[in-house]
């Protein structure tokens, strides 16, 4: 068990090394590093003679079955590897050499849009990326009074990554650990419907399921009259959430500034709902 455990922590080690971006024995770029590091333990495994493979992974499919303490062991190794693989591909992510959840990066600049309106009416903010959610994340999202679901709309529906998120979440829907909750939503696509009203009410309908109060965008229609103006907020006129349109082959630069207002008011009118009834609930309690 000893040789088992020594094996995993000197495995974490060394990919931390590898990855970490202070190192000058590696190349700078985020991309980069992971790339070295995964090469690397793919040339170690294809020189070795006989090919005895990743005792990590032989030791948790042979022994974790049997000994409560290999499995702790390997489900900490994999975790803390999974982290390290995580924060090197944050990092690509803010440099702009991988796109995050919402594909090509626009949704990512309305989700910061929502975060900053609803900082601006004073509450605290937390951006997560569901599709790589962490265990301390899912505990942020459990205890906030307030969750805004943000995707991107690819072929008429939500993107594969929040789908896989919303099927991992079905645990809090059984516990009931989102009910009451406030939720509100927003997407994302290159045409100007793109079948957006599809995954605004999939979000409206999964918020539904987990029991949670579900928080309209709160605007009346822009752009839908002669003297009106492209740079109308609620542009593309959505009521159930926040829809937005980019062009497919644009960067993050292209998202529009009438959508990103947009983005901007649902995120404080969320934030003052939760509020008003976490304010409310308070005052019920005392009474």
């Amino acid at each position: 068990m000893r040789v088992f455990a020594d094996y995993c922590q000197d495995l974490v080690a060394q990919a931390r090394e590898q990855l970490r971006s202070d190192s000058d024995a590696v190349p700078a770029a985020p991309l980069a590093r992971l790339e070295r590091y995964l090469l690397s333990i793919a040339a170690a495994f294809a020189a070795e003679s006989p090919h005895r493979g990743c005792f990590l992974t032989r030791g948790t499919a042979d022994l974790a079955g049997q000994d409560e303490e290999v499995a702790r062991t390997a489900r900490r190794a994999f975790d803390d590897l999974a982290s390290a693989f995580a924060a090197v591909i944050r990092e690509a992510q803010d440099a702009g050499e991988v796109a995050d959840h919402s594909g090509y990066g626009h949704t990512a600049v309305l989700a910061e849009a929502v975060g900053r309106g609803a900082g601006k009416a004073a509450a605290q903010v937390d951006l997560v990326a569901v599709d790589t959610i962490t265990d301390e994340q899912w505990s942020l999202l459990d205890t906030a009074d307030a969750v805004i679901f943000g995707t991107p709309t690819y072929m008429g529906g939500a993107s594969a990554g929040f789908h896989a998120f919303a099927e991992a979440s079905s645990g809090r829907y059984l516990r009931g650990t989102w009910a009451d909750k406030i939720a509100a939503g927003f997407t994302n696509s290159a045409s100007k419907s793109g079948d957006k009203l599809n995954t605004l009410n999939f979000l409206a309908a999964f918020a539904a399921q987990h029991h949670m109060i579900w928080v309209g965008l709160g605007l009346a229609p822009g752009w839908n009259a002669l003297q009106a103006s492209e740079s109308d907020l609620n542009r593309l006129g959505f009521w159930v959430g926040a829809g937005a349109q980019t062009p497919q082959d644009g960067g993050v630069e292209t998202v529009h500034e009438a959508d990103i207002a947009t983005a901007e008011h649902l995120g404080a009118r969320v934030a003052a709902q939760a509020a008003a009834l976490a304010a409310g609930r308070a005052a019920l309690a005392t009474a």
